[in-house]
């Protein structure tokens, strides 16, 4: 019995145990634990789920990725649209993928960041494949220069002014001395440098920015409609900034007749009391020139810039040839899911040739084809493949000739030689041989054969045909559409411009387009006038546009319009300025007079002066 009670209480004091209440602690014991407690470490923190990406998040990482593979694309047109389409996005990531274009592939993030940046891509990738997202095959060579980089750098160099606002230091700095290398390499013509002229505007007179101001100088052209605007814009800022020294060698470069008219140009705005060359045309070139240069040398000694203060740098302002870019607000906007589609693009071969009225009051636009013609095959070159371009003019039956052609030819530098000696003449009535020059084109052109061929005919001209022939035109331009010939009409203004309603016909039977040009703003070489800034909506501009229209995927239609803005500056080819002496009045009057005699006498008259005419 007593041995039953002991196994009890062992069995009870066992249970107090195993639950601590056996007994109380004593003093030191209660210390040790004490201790004990205040040592242990505490738990860790319970860790937040990450919050879930809205649907705007995911729309853009999807969106980097699809344009990250795209820019990597040995087809230069496919990353020239993915920019365009990046141009659109307002946001961190988007800046920093353009700056990486613009740099030729280099970036301004730092090793350790792009490393990161890498990685994360990399987790990103792997997480959307599994989503069912399908991400692009890469088609890099892995080749650092792919083609058309260049081209592509300027469509990230004016996708990146819009967003200047928004970049950080370093990034406006790596975005500066990227865009003056391209203007180095004269891949920055046109109106793709106003916004570097903008920057210096809001920068200030640096040294560096007077180095780049006269290399600006040195590149442009005031015979060249395309290159006006850039000087305007420069213009004002001699205005702005008035410094001595800037000043003193613009009025130097007078001294030199091809630099004399961009000088006292960009000197306009400084409201000095100095007449201007175009009011002393009667004196002669030579004679008007020095008199001009010694008006602002004595104006400089006189007064100069000191008594006008210079007006201080301020905020940068982008030209925008580009769209200007917004954040996504609404991952379910369709035109964000447009962009998304990046199609895949051929590029064809393409044969383009111009059916030109060379009748007399088409003097302006035969001297446009003779002087574009390097520059519109090298645009044709950059959207097809192995572009051929032809031309026939065409007058009247009775003129000197009815139609000369010049058959399709891939050298546009043989081509610019065969028609350099081209003239506009004859055309006394309206009605003009319009059917002759399409038939001669149509069966003389010598036209590439395959499937895959594009074919343009682009008539340009400012009289109808003879309504007699207005039948047979649209049997054979309706025949020609058929057989894949498409055909656009360019309708000119002239003082002669007769009722050239049946070009827009011409066109609609063509399955192309008609459109109005007007190209007389190109002064002479032996004369003062300047060019007119080139009008946004050019014929080059509306050709452009409407034949990259007809060759590119639909996906791609909405970005033709501020791919073609940027497009059609970058091929300019920028030309020196070689301005003509021209004679004094008196000279001129006598000139004429002896030729005049020569004839009475019944001798052959000598070289016309251009400016006597």
């Amino acid at each position: 019995m007593t041995t039953h009670l002991r196994l009890l209480a062992a069995a009870v004091l066992g249970g107090l145990a195993l639950t601590g209440l056996e007994r109380p602690a004593r003093a030191d014991e209660r210390k040790s634990i004490t201790d004990q407690l205040k040592t242990a470490p505490k738990p860790a923190p319970a860790v937040p789920a990450a919050p879930r990406p809205t649907k705007e998040q995911t729309l853009l990482t999807y969106y980097l990725h699809m344009h990250h593979y795209a820019l990597r694309s040995r087809n230069w047109l496919v990353r020239s649209m993915a920019v365009v389409g990046l141009s659109r996005i307002d946001d961190p990531k988007v800046t920093e993928k353009l700056l990486e274009v613009l740099g030729g592939g280099k970036t301004a993030l730092s090793a350790e960041e792009l490393a990161k940046a890498r990685e994360q891509r990399a987790k990103e990738a792997k997480a959307m494949a599994a989503a069912g997202f399908v991400i692009p095959r890469d088609e890099a060579s892995g080749k650092t220069d792919l083609p058309g980089d260049n081209l592509v750098r300027a469509f990230a160099w004016q996708a990146l002014a819009g967003r200047y606002g928004s970049m950080t230091s370093p990034q406006r700095k790596q975005w500066r001395q990227w865009a003056v290398d391209l203007c180095r390499s004269n891949s920055l013509p046109g109106d793709l440098r106003l916004d570097l002229v903008r920057l210096l505007e809001a920068e200030g007179a640096t040294e560096e920015n007077l180095q780049l101001f006269s290399l600006l100088f040195a590149h442009t052209n005031c015979l060249d409609p395309y290159d006006m605007r850039t000087l305007q814009a420069m213009r004002e800022l001699v205005a702005r900034w008035k410094h001595p020294e800037l000043i003193k060698a613009l009025i130097a470069a007078m001294g030199d007749l091809n630099k004399a008219y961009r000088a006292e140009y960009l000197l306009g705005d400084l409201k000095a009391n100095v007449p201007a060359s175009a009011s002393l045309v009667k004196k002669g070139s030579k004679v008007l020139w020095r008199e001009v240069q010694s008006a602002w040398v004595e104006w400089f000694k006189q007064s100069g810039p000191k008594d006008v203060p210079a007006i201080k740098p301020g905020p940068f302002r982008s030209h925008g040839l580009l769209p200007r870019p917004e954040k996504i607000t609404n991952a379910d906007d369709p035109k964000w899911r447009r962009d998304l589609e990046i199609e895949k693009f051929r590029l064809d071969p393409i044969d383009v040739a111009f059916v030109v009225d060379a009748t007399g009051s088409m003097t302006a636009v035969v001297n446009w084809v003779k002087s574009d013609v390097l520059k519109m095959m090298r645009a044709f070159s950059l959207i097809s493949l192995e572009p051929r371009i032809g031309v026939t003019f065409y007058r009247d039956h009775g003129d000197e000739y009815v139609t000369k052609v010049f058959e399709l030819t891939g050298d546009a530098h043989s081509l610019t030689r065969a028609i350099q000696f081209a003239r506009a003449g004859g055309g006394a009535d309206i009605p003009e041989a319009v059917f002759d020059g399409l038939r001669d084109t149509f069966d003389k052109m010598g036209w590439s054969r395959g499937q895959s061929i594009r074919r343009i005919v682009i008539l340009v001209g400012d009289a109808p045909p003879h309504e007699n022939t207005l039948d047979d035109i649209e049997k054979m331009v309706k025949a020609a559409a058929k057989l894949g010939t498409s055909v656009y009409c360019i309708k000119v203004k002239t003082p002669k411009t007769g009722d050239v309603g049946c070009f827009d016909q011409i066109a609609r039977w063509g399955k192309g387009k008609s459109m109005w040009g007007d190209f007389s703003k190109t002064p002479q070489p032996n004369s003062t006038d300047l060019a007119e800034p080139v009008d946004l909506n050019s014929p080059d501009h509306q050709i452009f546009c409407e034949v990259l229209k007809g060759i590119t995927p639909t996906g791609y239609h909405d970005r033709i319009e501020p791919f073609v803005t940027v497009l059609s500056q970058y091929v300019q080819t920028p030309s020196a300025e070689n301005r003509e002496h021209f004679d004094d009045e008196k000279t001129i009057k006598a000139r004429q007079a002896a030729a005049r005699a020569r004839r009475g006498r019944g001798g052959g008259g000598g070289r016309p002066n251009p400016r006597a005419q």
